[in-house]
């Protein structure tokens, strides 16, 4: 079952706790909780593999580098011990900056974490910043549910999000590959993939691409999406009947005017069209010839 401690859920208050703003750091500083600062060598630094994120935009970490060239770094990279190695849990972007600029050595918080807080400060920290893409969130978000037993209010509530929020980046899970490519590369937003769910996915690409092509905006979208839900109402198919069809034939030679017989041989009506008075005339004559 799922730790209860409710510190994890300050999110980066908690991770950076000390408040310290890091661009000369050289000399430890050990806090209550036996977290400390430090001039870490990056050689000693390794990528955390469990990190949400899984795409980094090369040129926005090139923007990174330069600024932290001209300004500094104003927040340490937070990371975990083990063994003789160090582990990321919050600033891979920071530590790729670095290491571009062929930096030795970074400013970190090594913090005391289990590998469950280890996994969950890397979510919040990607959250509150809004480095993740909608799926990244999902699957994280999934991860922490399926390996830490956590109910989705009890997770909601540590990541400082509603139940109903929790639920929606679950679901988009449910999409097939090629409808979570899209909102990974931002051709989808979340609400048009949220859209999608209901459909079949032969119908998911199709809607996907009316969505891309025609740039629908997501109350487009469900509009589509439920016009595509919709059965199509069959026309119901009308029986025929031979003798009533020739008698249709006889009686629109006769008069020489359109004529429609609805109904079955038992019970029905005839519809006789004219389109002048005089055509009228005609027609009463025929009709009324033998009461002569």
């Amino acid at each position: 079952m799922a730790n209860k401690n409710r510190g994890l859920g300050r999110g980066l208050d908690a991770l950076f706790s000390q408040g310290e703003s890091v661009l000369e750091a050289t000399e430890t500083k050990k806090s209550e909780d036996g977290s400390y600062i430090i001039e870490l060598p990056i050689s000693q630094i390794d990528i955390n593999k469990e990190q949400p994120r899984k795409s980094f935009d090369d040129e926005s970490i090139a923007e990174l580098a330069a600024s932290i060239k001209t300004n500094g770094l104003l927040q340490p990279i937070a990371v975990t011990k083990e063994n003789n190695r160090y582990t990321i849990v919050a600033g891979e972007r920071r530590y790729r900056a670095f290491r571009q600029l062929g930096y030795e050595t970074i400013p970190a918080i090594i913090k005391n974490l289990t590998r469950q807080q280890s996994m969950e400060l890397a979510l919040v920290e990607n959250i509150q910043r809004k480095d993740l893409n909608s799926i990244e969130e999902a699957m994280a978000i999934n991860s922490l549910l399926e390996e830490f037993g956590y109910t989705q209010q009890e997770l909601a509530q540590r990541l400082g999000k509603s139940r109903s929020a929790l639920a929606n980046s679950i679901r988009l899970l449910s999409l097939p590959e090629s409808i979570k490519k899209m909102v990974k590369s931002g051709e989808l937003t979340e609400g048009h993939a949220r859209c999608l769910i209901p459909l079949p996915e032969k119908l998911q690409n199709e809607a996907a691409k009316n969505i891309i092509d025609k740039q629908l905006n997501v109350r487009q979208t469900e509009a589509l999406v439920k016009s595509l839900l919709a059965p199509a109402k069959e026309k119901p198919v009308k029986k025929t009947y031979a003798e009533l069809n020739e008698a249709q034939d006889s009686i629109r030679r006769c008069l020489g005017t359109k004529v429609t017989i609805a109904g079955t041989p038992k019970k029905g009506k005839i519809l006789i069209e004219y389109y002048s008075e005089d055509e009228l005339e005609s027609i009463i004559d025929v009709l009324t010839y033998n009461n002569d």
